[in-house]
């Protein structure tokens, strides 16, 4: 929410601390996929690609090893 409510750093910030770090290893089930792509967001909007495209990468190898749809499609929206 911090994030789509214009506050990227506070966003990032709980996403992070919360998850256990950047690659969110504590964000729960599915969430975890919801949460980076979230995190994608946060960095896009303060124009930091490296970091999106990182959080793009873990959000498709999470999808991937969990085999879960709805993070398939959290992934694919942190790609685009």
């Amino acid at each position: 929410m911090l994030i789509d409510r214009g506050d990227p750093v506070a966003g990032i910030e709980l996403l992070t601390r919360g998850g256990g770090g950047s690659a969110l290893p504590h964000s729960p089930g599915g969430w975890r996929g919801w949460d980076l792509e979230r995190l994608t967001q946060g960095w896009l909007a303060l124009g930091r690609q490296e970091e999106a495209a990182a959080a793009a990468r873990e959000a498709a190898a999470f999808a991937e090893a969990s085999g879960l749809r709805f993070a398939a499609c959290t992934s694919l929206r942190a790609r685009a």
